[in-house]
């Protein structure tokens, strides 16, 4: 039987699963505790936020005090610059520069990892755990354990589900460490479990905080046999899946059309995404109610802030894409669930940013005074009025500016604005048009509005190289220049080539140009840098983006 989607209801009642409705034990009076609390955080990985009603234990065991926030948002739909950016105390990618999950513009070997989360709450005297997914491409830096992890296991890169490598290892706050390789053979939900078991039943007197990652419900999303079957009839067909006309999106969507057709002709391997991945949150919401039941039996549950939350969501078809990294809400929006000491169980209807007001949370209940880009939602959570924002600016930078091009967007309550550095636009209305339909950055009435969106995204748009990577043609003995353009950053640019070779004639300027007279024909690979004038808060460095280039010189 085919079912049209996963829901979840928008009263205070918090989540219907399979027709019943798990109610709330009414409001609890906040109580105040002396003592730093433990704080347990859980990521998944790649979690829709409108698919909370396949967890129902978590949603029973965090429900009477739970708080859950329906607008909550990450400022870069992608694994690592989300890690990144919690995990530096809540700053925006171009701040941490971390800009995409593969190099030479994100993964592991980018991240500035001198002072994180780990790091300030191990100052703090607070026993600190990371076990799970860590940054994407952790390979290239393991066995390096990063600075502040009393325990740290992480995987790198895992392509067999029942077959992973791991470091382990611990850390202090100022000095990375050399970790030791291990390999399970078990489901990684279910080691990832164990080991967060593990730390729990530790005996010691400090506080601690685990942050527990794991990879499911991402792609290969791969379930145990009996979780498989329930959901193997599930066919997703919600929102703007299959969206006919894409006349108002941006040419990089268009051209995704045929990639589309193929998968739901062929049987392809996305085509059954959504079944896969809710059948591999079935071990998570396992996870997630051992550990609180560890921390009942130990006497820590009413001392511990619980938070449940992704990196990034994912599209199911809709706009006929199967990806994440874009401006639309089925990527940029995720779950997000805090149970406190004294929560008070609401709805916030708020707009969150998940990776700046998670990490200022964190700091918040910790005693950690930190200036990252959020803010802390403990008011939220103690039945007072936290601090509303009127917007969340978010960014995106393609790997592949000829497959995603970079883009920045605001998103208010009820408008969304995107730019990209093609130059092209997209403007939704949110309370007519929720699936993002019918995009109206075309219509005159709207020019006005689209000005004072646009104003709001000044000073905000990171650097990023705006060029295609195929440069236009070049000729042997004839005179050739051409001008790389940028977009974002702060104050002048500069320009270097790091990698590669340029045609024997041609020489790269500090101020972007690429000119000369070519004196060998040939196919040329190219990588250059462009930096800005800005101090990053986080590295101390400027704000920085690479990209290969191809030139072909005929004879």
């Amino acid at each position: 039987m085919a079912t049209s989607g996963i829901r979840i209801s928008a009263g205070l009642g918090w989540l219907s699963v399979a027709g019943i409705v798990l109610t709330l034990a009414g409001c609890l009076e906040p109580a105040p505790f002396e003592d730093p609390p433990n704080i347990l955080l859980v990521v998944t990985d790649d979690q829709r936020w409108d698919t909370l009603s396949a967890m129902p234990r978590m949603a029973a065991a965090l429900g009477p005090r739970g708080v859950r926030f329906d607008n909550a948002f990450v400022t870069n739909p992608v694994c690592c610059p989300f890690r990144s950016s919690l995990l530096a105390g809540g700053f925006y990618s171009h701040e941490t520069g971390v800009l995409t999950a593969t190099p030479a513009n994100g993964a592991a070997p980018r991240f500035d990892d001198r002072r994180t989360l780990g790091t300030l709450l191990q100052e703090q005297g607070y026993r600190t755990g990371l076990i799970g997914k860590y940054l994407n491409r952790y390979d290239l830096i393991a066995p390096r354990v990063p600075p502040g992890w009393d325990f740290f296991f992480a995987s790198q890169e895992p392509h067999d589900w029942y077959r992973t490598p791991w470091i382990r290892g611990s850390s202090g706050p100022r000095h990375a460490t050399v970790g030791e390789a291990y390999v399970s053979e078990r489901h990684i939900t279910r080691v990832e479990r164990s080991q967060a078991l593990a730390f729990l039943g530790v005996d010691d007197p400090r506080p601690f905080f685990l942050m527990v990652a794991t990879h499911a419900p991402h792609r290969p999303a791969i379930a145990p046999q009996k979780d498989r079957r329930l959901y193997r009839d599930f066919e997703y067909r919600d929102r703007a899946w299959g969206e006919e006309d894409l006349s108002d999106k941006p040419d990089y969507v268009r051209r995704r059309q045929g990639f589309f057709e193929r998968e739901q002709t062929l049987g392809g391997r996305l085509v059954d995404l959504p079944q896969r991945q809710l059948a591999s949150l079935q071990l998570v919401d396992r996870l997630v109610v051992g550990l609180l039941g560890a921390l009942e039996a130990a006497g820590e549950s009413d001392r511990t802030v619980v938070i449940f939350t992704s990196d990034n969501g994912m599209l199911w078809g809709e706009h006929r894409l199967y990806t994440k990294a874009m401006p639309y809400e089925e990527a940029i929006r995720v779950p997000l669930l805090i149970r406190a000491p004294g929560s008070l169980s609401r709805v916030v209807e708020s707009l969150v940013a998940v990776d700046l007001d998670v990490a200022a949370t964190v700091l918040d209940f910790a005693g950690v005074r930190f200036d990252g880009r959020g803010h802390s939602l403990r008011p939220w959570l103690m039945g007072d009025h936290g601090v509303d924002r009127s917007e969340i600016l978010l960014e995106g930078f393609g790997v592949d500016p000829d497959v995603t091009p970079a883009w920045t967007a605001v998103r208010t309550a009820d408008w969304k604005l995107v730019e990209y550095a093609t130059g092209e636009r997209e403007l939704y209305d949110l309370r007519t048009d929720p699936f993002e339909e019918n995009s109206r950055h075309r219509e005159p009435a709207q020019q006005a509005h689209i000005a004072d969106l646009t104003s709001r995204l000044e000073g905000f748009r990171g650097l990023a190289i705006a060029d295609s990577v195929y440069l236009p043609p070049a000729q042997v003995g004839a005179s050739f220049e051409y001008r790389f353009s940028a977009r974002g950053g702060s104050g002048s640019r500069h320009w270097q080539r790091i990698a590669g070779s340029v045609p024997p004639g041609l020489a790269v300027a500090p101020d972007g140009s690429l000119a000369g007279v070519p004196r060998r024909a040939g196919d040329f690979r190219f990588t250059l840098e462009v930096e800005d004038a800005s101090t990053s808060p986080v590295t101390g460095k400027p704000q920085s983006h690479r990209r290969q280039f191809h030139l072909s010189v005929s004879p």
